[in-house]
């Protein structure tokens, strides 16, 4: 078998789990740094799926001396097969999580902006990527999710993730590339051991792969029991979020405390390892988990009771633990100085996660002189509210606490002023006087806050 036909079934075997999706008039999008993993993956890819429908997406990170010139590299090989690129170069800022992870996150919102809904990214995982993911994290801990690997395959916001080269060791792509005269990269931070997955790379795994040369047997059969740990795992939480009274919450969900604080503390480790992960968030670590148990759960109830992890908040109010999208927050404080003037639009956007929604209509909502500006302030603290139906006023503080809503968004919680008169507190309700009537032209509004 020449080297061709050999090419041609070693990309029809490794893209064999995908090929109904790749049946389908999609767009293949391949990641491709123009290292000697990317390369290959290319290289396969090509012999399996037509040039028109597919693009290569380079992202230029600008953290090497050496970008511009991967970036060339990259921009030569496409232009010789005669394939499409879009390449983007990006500013990575590491803002408290590593600069690895916030390497990762730029660069999947730059695969998000090239990919639909039904598109496939392709990447260039290979098994020694794999071994190195495991080691990393039993190093660090991690339990039988941890342990279970990187996923062959994922859910995007926009289309799927497959990695076809991840049950293939780094030195049979080697051979690969060689005997195809394939040019790649290296990249010369690789070598640096200061990184923890660079030393296990460098030193941890030759080693391994001198003592055990079944080495990837070895690690399949590890991938293979922790992901039926995994599943066990799942199926309990699954039963016991049932139980739990989950519910829809501005900004996320929450759960009864009473309730979880009734489960063992190995069920509740368990719930909290995948319950940001079933809402679209990412899980938690051990150490976060012990902070959640130790010390959220325990603390008084006021608004500074939070743990973070990453985008995510974890808060306690009332009866209930709150799992929170932290974006829902981030530009919220910039609102508390501004006085906005409605636009007469159905939809009025205060942030990126939450908006207003208005509708003109008759005697459902606030009684409403179209002829008076409709202006939405914020709270700085000192006014009083009347609400309907209550006999005296009170300070809005103690309204909004009386309210129940939650104290993370009293500060934040949209007023409706008609010219200078506070008509009605979000949709939480309308001040004295300023219901209408059955007949009488009305104003209803939504406060609504995305909620994943």
């Amino acid at each position: 078998m020449n080297t061709n036909q050999s090419s041609q079934k070693l990309a029809e075997q490794i893209f064999a789990p995908i090929e109904d999706q790749l049946s389908k008039d999609c767009k293949v999008c391949v990641a491709f740094s123009g290292g000697l993993d990317s390369r290959v993956l290319l290289e396969l890819t090509i012999k399996k799926i037509s040039l028109d429908r597919l693009l290569v997406i380079h992202v230029n990170h600008d953290l090497s001396a050496e970008a511009d010139y991967w970036q060339r590299h990259v921009e030569e090989t496409c232009d010789s097969i005669g394939v499409q690129l879009v390449t983007e170069k990006v500013t990575v800022q590491s803002a408290g999580k590593g600069l690895e992870a916030a390497a990762r996150d730029i660069r999947y919102k730059v695969f998000d902006k090239h990919m639909a809904e039904s598109d496939i990214l392709l990447q260039g995982h290979h098994f020694d990527d794999q071994v190195e993911t495991i080691l990393y994290r039993l190093l660090r801990g991690s339990g039988a999710k941890g342990l279970a690997g990187i996923p062959k395959t994922r859910k995007l916001s926009r289309g799927i993730l497959f990695r076809p080269l991840l049950g293939i060791k780094r030195s049979d792509l080697e051979n690969f590339a060689k005997t195809c005269s394939l040019k790649w990269i290296e990249d010369e931070s690789n070598k640096n051991n200061e990184f923890d997955r660079n030393f296990i790379r460098n030193n941890i795994l030759p080693k391994i792969t001198e003592r055990w040369p079944d080495y990837h047997a070895r690690f399949d059969t590890l991938i293979r029991n922790s992901r039926s740990n995994k599943r066990l795992s799942a199926s309990i939480f699954k039963q016991d979020i049932q139980t739990l009274d989950q519910k829809q919450e501005r900004g996320g969900h929450s759960i009864d405390i009473r309730v979880f604080s009734s489960l063992d503390r190995v069920r509740q480790k368990n719930v909290l390892l995948y319950w940001a992960d079933s809402n679209g968030m990412q899980s938690p670590g051990h150490k976060i988990i012990r902070e959640i148990l130790d010390s959220l759960l325990n603390a008084d109830e006021d608004k500074k009771s939070q743990v973070n992890f990453r985008q995510t908040q974890y808060r306690k109010y009332r009866d209930r633990v709150y799992l929170l999208d932290g974006k829902s927050f981030s530009d919220l404080e910039i609102l508390r100085s501004q006085k906005i003037v409605w636009n007469k639009e159905s939809r009025l956007d205060l942030d990126p996660v939450s908006h207003l929604k208005f509708d003109v209509t008759q005697g459902n909502g606030i009684r409403y002189p179209k002829k008076v500006p409709v202006i939405i302030k914020f709270r700085k603290g000192g006014e009083r509210s009347h609400p309907s139906g209550r006999e005296h006023s009170n300070s809005l503080k103690k309204c909004l606490q009386e309210s129940g809503l939650e104290p993370w968004w009293r500060d934040y919680v949209p007023l409706i002023y008609f010219g200078s008169e506070l008509v009605a507190v979000g949709d939480l309700w309308i001040q004295k006087d300023w219901e209408a009537g059955i007949k009488e032209p009305s104003l209803k509004v939504s406060w609504i806050t995305k909620t994943l």
